[in-house]
């Protein structure tokens, strides 16, 4: 193993490390994913591993190579992920279903999503952007527990927007991470943390725009409405609701018809669909019925008809635009 610490500016961490032991590998990468595993296959590429880490209070740049055949499982982040595979071949399967992400793609991995990962000799740039950093740029809340956005799984939304979060990306690291007056600045890396901010929410897909601030009411509400936003994927009752409301079920029935007029679970089924919208906008390659399922509609008819109801199309429609 071999390590080069730069010369640190006091506002940028940067870190360089090259490995070739399995066990070193896993144990760099646990600082920067939480609780993970890594599963080597005995088809080793290069047994080699080479990471660059350019950290900020706002947000962090890294490249990453590794070159071998296996798995990384770990826990869900509190950032957003952008990543762009520059080399080999990387399978997301956080989501419930297989994403291959191809050389030279760009995709959005939204916090929240468990990182699981097959890879093979594969090299990729990261990006990775704190919820704060993108409240604060789009003039909502600062709240890294309880965002007011979400954005979508996936790539960005026209390769025009492609583009311009490549030109975005590459500024910031080519034009202040690499200019050391640059990086010594609070000024110039204040604005290359928002400039990264409103690139993200402008190539990539999500609510950022819509998003407003969190519903007025008691902190039951706001509990409640947090609660379903970071469960929506799973089989949460109006009792698992109301639990983290710290409220009864009865109680939480007439907050909701107070101050949103809706019901919990309603309110539920509205967040599911939105997920649901988003990715059948993003083209992951999955199936609506895929989709649909993972979010937890069973009933391809009723979703079909929730989804009109909220949206004016079929999910057909929304594909096809």
């Amino acid at each position: 193993m071999t390590t080069d610490t730069d010369a640190q500016p006091p506002l940028v961490r940067r870190h360089r490390v090259h490995l070739t032991d399995v066990e070193e590998t896993s144990a760099t990468l646990a600082r920067q994913i939480s609780n993970h595993s890594l599963t080597i296959r005995p088809d080793l590429h290069d047994p080699s591993c080479s990471i660059t880490i350019n950290a900020t209070s706002g947000f962090t740049y890294c490249h990453t190579r590794l070159g071998w055949h296996g798995v990384i499982d770990g826990e869900p982040t509190r950032s957003l992920r952008l990543v762009e595979i520059t080399g080999g071949r990387m399978v997301f399967l956080g989501t419930g279903s297989r994403r291959p992400l191809p050389v030279g793609s760009q995709t959005a991995v939204p916090a929240g999503i468990p990182l699981h990962v097959d890879f093979a000799n594969i090299a990729y740039w990261r990006v990775e952007i704190t919820p704060d950093q993108i409240s604060e740029a789009l003039g909502h809340p600062a709240d890294a527990a309880d965002p007011t956005y979400r954005f979508a799984f996936g790539p960005a939304s026209t390769p025009l927007r492609n583009q311009y979060w490549t030109a975005v990306r590459r500024h910031v690291f080519e034009d202040v991470l690499n200019n050391p007056e640059a990086a010594n600045s609070p000024l110039c890396l204040a604005e290359a943390a928002r400039l990264l901010a409103v690139g993200a929410v402008f190539a990539f897909p999500n609510n950022a725009l819509e998003a407003g601030p969190q519903p007025s009411g008691p902190p039951s509400l706001r509990r409640a409405v947090a609660y379903i936003e970071d469960h929506a994927r799973e089989p949460i009752t109006l009792a698992d609701i109301a639990a983290a409301a710290r409220v009864g079920p009865r109680d939480l029935q007439s907050i909701f018809r107070r101050h949103l007029d809706t019901s919990p679970i309603l309110y539920l089924r509205r967040v599911r669909l939105a997920h649901v919208h988003d990715e059948i906008k993003a083209r992951t390659g999955s199936s609506i019925t895929s989709i649909a399922r993972n979010w937890g509609f069973t009933d391809m008819s009723r979703f079909a008809a929730y989804y009109r109801e909220e949206y004016g199309c079929s999910p057909r429609d929304t594909s096809a635009r």
